[in-house]
């Protein structure tokens, strides 16, 4: 990623139990000139996600008679995957013995995900860490608070995009409240449910410093490669001006809460 970019970039972490594997991925994020660890706090242990299960799409994922006809029926999409090189899990091929197979590493994965995870662990990450530490799945006041006592530089607002927990709130549902909570003594950003430029207002409305999105982006790269994405984010571009400028709005550093709730949420003053 490193060779492919010259902006500044990020590098998500996923801790498993053998600390050596996490220190040499920090390490290697480092030398690559990641300016901020984004550490995610919400997946400890997997979650079920039985429509992936159904679907065949969970890791590895596995043919069913569902995908199998759905792949039949696009035969471009299904030559040009013929002829692509072996995906692997890439950051982690070369760190395990059992990274060569996809089968092998994901049964790996699956047994690292470490449900020690606790505050403890962080300020271990942060001893490992000198940059940027940004925490990513807080859903509580309460949390975002303890990741400024725990020397996190940024939070960001997610709930794993709903995949982690059934009945879990909506991150948009709670980001207010963490907002207020941290009183602007560190960057919120917010994840979850951005599809459109719309949404975008509505979550720095709501108290967000900026916003996260995967899936548009993904949809993009699956439709059309590079092009997909670039024109998902020219969506994303052209869906916000449209919304600032219907909404009256001049600035996303000023959108009051009213614009996205009848009423501002208890304790917004923006």
């Amino acid at each position: 990623m490193a060779e492919a970019t010259g902006k500044p970039f990020w590098f998500q972490l996923y801790l498993m139990k053998d600390r050596k594997v996490n220190i040499n991925l920090i390490r290697r994020a480092h030398e690559a000139g990641c300016s901020a660890l984004v550490l995610t706090i919400d997946l400890h242990v997997q979650g079920k996600r039985w429509a992936d299960e159904k679907d065949g799409l969970a890791v590895p994922p596995k043919l069913t008679p569902k995908n199998v006809l759905d792949m039949l029926v696009h035969p471009r999409w299904l030559a040009s995957m013929a002829g692509s090189r072996r995906h692997n899990f890439g950051n982690l091929e070369h760190e395990i013995e059992a990274g060569g197979s996809v089968d092998s590493l994901s049964r790996w994965i699956a047994e690292q995900f470490d449900p020690a995870f606790d505050a403890d662990t962080v300020r271990w990450v942060r001893a490992q860490w000198k940059r940027k530490l940004i925490l990513k799945g807080v859903m509580h006041p309460d949390d975002a608070r303890s990741a400024l006592d725990l020397g996190a530089d940024a939070i960001i607002v997610s709930n794993h995009g709903g995949r982690q927990l059934d009945s879990a709130p909506s991150s948009i549902s709670v980001l207010p409240t963490i907002a207020d909570a941290v009183g602007g003594r560190t960057e919120v950003l917010f994840d979850g449910g951005i599809r459109t430029g719309g949404d975008i207002v509505k979550a720095i409305g709501l108290g967000a410093h900026a916003c996260l999105s995967g899936r548009a982006c993904l949809y993009g790269l699956a439709a059309k490669g590079c092009e997909g994405v670039l024109c998902a984010l020219d969506l994303f571009e052209q869906e916000l001006q449209d919304c600032m400028m219907l909404a009256g709005l001049a600035s996303v550093s000023h959108i009051p809460p009213g614009v996205v709730t009848a009423q501002p949420p208890l304790g917004r003053q923006r």
